[in-house]
């Protein structure tokens, strides 16, 4: 890993168990495919998404991610 920054849990999951999908994330407007992709990966994500998941899933963003310093690496 390059970046510190980790997913702590699989948003894909979270977001389906709440009951959306891509499908309807994207015809809402709410999250574009690149945007579902990057979390089907677990790739780094822009903070507009990041707020859009939190308000979604009534998260803090630390309940999603961690960090792990160099020495924890």
């Amino acid at each position: 890993d390059i970046m510190g920054i980790y997913y702590k849990q699989d948003i894909c999951d979270l977001l389906h168990k709440a009951g959306y999908t891509s499908y309807n994330l994207q015809e809402n407007g709410i999250l574009n495919s690149a945007g579902w992709t990057r979390l089907q990966k677990q790739q780094p994500i822009s903070w507009d998404t990041l707020d859009k998941v939190c308000t979604i899933l009534q998260v803090q963003p630390g309940e999603l991610f961690g960090y792990k310093g160099d020495e924890e690496k």
